[in-house]
């Protein structure tokens, strides 16, 4: 058993945590080996590089950097992407926290040398924009990044214990928090709320006050597409109201109790969306998503009380290694497939044909380099999510079906999963395919599976 787990266990029994190494076990090296190459990969899409406008060395491509102004979500951009690099680097190998100081600087070092390389070779793309002003916020970006490895390595061990603890005590409470986050940040993103008079009006404007949006589709598209969407939308309220209704069980109330609760507590996160909704310029407030998410509140609320908890029997909730998964397997394992494969379904595919082929963006997170940042971290986030909880419940019922191999066939489903819906999104007129949801949908399948198995193996000791 490691320190950590033992420290979780007597943190849960209300005893002081034994004395541990410090020592950080910290992550392997081709961490900031794959951080590198992500960076210099997104750098450099589309790869149409004219070498000629570069001359024979690289001294002519950095005489073409120049300094530009920029947008405050290209400099959040820049800071951003060569974050992990410096948190990777610095994470990396098995040391005392203080030991790895010095790798701050060599972190910077090893930014500049790579943003500086990646804007030399962006001098000969003609849809990028060479700057210095770019490789001092990649710099700064890498450094903060660095400083950042540094505090988490410092105090993860205590933060560690605290959150599972709390897990081990409310998993689903835990989950309905983290859903609830999520949703408030996809909602409101990217957070441009209005700030004059004359904005707020055209705000009010804009807005539905009617239930006509129900039955609303986009140009080219049946209705019933358009409802699909909306109820895969509003699908994650059902489940923060499923979540919430095991998590009132939990505390002890009655059924109807619970079930009331859940479905007040998700509809007033709805009307509070939808509220702030109306004092951005992005968003538009809309009753019919009111109406559509109070009544999946109701349904999520309603399925985990009468139906889930009775027909599995109330005394798995009391195991917090078994409970959540259970609870996603139950919600998620048939309905989520069928919704997704729905709404990639389009009634004109057969009249396409094949040569919707040449349409397809075959260079992975093309798609993701050609919107905003906004955009495309939304996209990210979503598909994260949803993925990630799919592979858990997959990986869940392959397990206790004694499966060998279980997470890595999970992962596999995933990403056959991911590539029907881009062959449906091939031969659609409107839509177009693009690779990047598979590899993403994989990465988030990769990433979920090694969560889930780290956190139970740590809440195991912890929980008896």
């Amino acid at each position: 058993m490691s320190g950590g787990q033992l420290e979780v266990r007597a943190v849960a029994k209300g005893q002081a945590p034994p004395a541990v190494s410090t020592n950080g076990a910290g992550l392997s090296w081709s961490w900031a080996v794959a951080a590198i190459g992500a960076v210099a990969y997104g750098s450099l899409i589309p790869f149409d590089i004219d070498f000629t406008q570069l001359g024979s060395a690289t001294w002519f491509g950095v005489r073409r950097l120049a300094f530009h102004a920029t947008t405050w979500e290209d400099a959040v951009t820049n800071l951003l992407v060569y974050l992990p690099v410096g948190l990777a680097l610095v994470m990396c190998g098995r040391c005392r926290w203080r030991l790895r100081l010095p790798r701050i600087p060599q972190a910077l070092a090893l930014a500049f040398a790579v943003s500086l390389a990646n804007e030399c070779l962006q001098a000969g793309i003609h849809e990028r924009v060479a700057s210095w002003t770019d490789v001092y916020l990649n710099c700064t970006g890498a450094m903060a990044g660095a400083i950042l490895g540094v505090g988490l390595l410092a105090f993860a061990r205590r933060l560690w214990q605290h959150l599972a603890v709390f897990w081990a005590r409310g998993p689903f409470s835990m989950a309905a928090a983290i859903l609830t986050f999520g949703l408030f940040i996809y909602h409101l993103a990217p957070f441009d709320f209005v700030s004059s008079t004359p904005v707020l009006q055209e705000s009010f404007l804009r807005a539905r006050w009617d239930l006509t949006n129900l039955r609303s589709a986009a140009p080219g598209q049946l209705p019933f597409v358009g409802m699909v969407a909306q109820i895969t939308a509003a699908a994650w309220f059902a489940l923060l109201a499923y979540l919430g209704a095991f998590a009132e069980l939990g505390r002890g109330r009655t059924p109807m109790a619970a079930t009331a609760m859940a479905t007040r507590n998700t509809v007033i996160n709805v009307v509070l969306i939808e509220l702030l909704q109306l004092f951005t310029v992005s968003h538009v407030f809309d009753i019919a998503a009111i109406a559509l998410g109070t009544l999946s509140a109701g349904l999520g609320a309603w399925s985990a009380v009468y139906l889930v908890d009775r027909l599995t029997g109330s005394q798995w909730r009391h195991s917090p290694r078994h409970c959540l998964p259970t609870a996603l397997l139950v919600f998620l394992a048939g309905g989520q497939i069928a919704v997704m494969l729905l709404a990639s379904f389009d009634p004109q595919i057969m009249a396409s044909g094949l040569s919707r082929a040449a349409h397809i963006r075959w260079i992975p997170f093309e798609g993701l380099w050609r919107q905003s940042m906004t955009g495309a971290a939304i996209d990210v986030a979503a598909s994260l999510i949803t993925y990630g909880a799919l592979t858990v419940t997959l990986g869940v019922i392959l397990r206790r079906a004694r499966v060998s191999a279980a997470w890595v066939i999970a992962a596999l489903l995933i990403l056959l999963l991911s590539l029907g819906e881009e062959v449906f999104d091939a031969l659609s007129l409107t839509r177009a395919a693009d690779l990047t949801d598979p590899i993403v949908a994989l990465i988030s399948a990769a990433v979920a599976a090694r969560v889930y198995v780290g956190a139970r193996a740590i809440l195991a000791p912890a929980t008896g």
